[in-house]
């Protein structure tokens, strides 16, 4: 019984801990990670890369702004074909825009 209360009155700190890791993942997730962004509106007249650049930015990642050897992850939507086969040929995880958490 005391082993069970012991646990029972440790729970509520499992969680808060639990909680800021939860809510601190959107800022330490893009540490070690290097973002090329291309992300288009379905209709491909409406070029969004600058502002999901932007809010990469704020949640601490590293961006390049050309698709190169040092980049880990495609952040892409509707993008161009070209872009998404050189990602592919060269190992670079392509991920959707959903990836990405404010």
């Amino acid at each position: 019984r005391q082993i069970l209360l012991f646990f029972l009155n440790f729970r509520p700190h499992l969680q808060a801990i639990n909680l800021k890791s939860k809510y601190m993942r959107p800022f330490t997730i893009w540490m070690s990670k290097i973002s090329y962004v291309e992300v288009w509106s379905s209709s491909r007249t409406e070029n969004y890369s600058k502002a999901f650049t932007q809010q990469l930015l704020d949640m601490g990642a590293k961006i390049s702004k050309t698709l190169n050897k040092q980049v880990t992850h495609v952040i892409f939507k509707d993008g161009f074909l070209s872009t998404w086969n050189r990602a592919q040929k060269a190992g670079i995880k392509l991920v959707s825009v959903l990836w990405v958490e404010k």
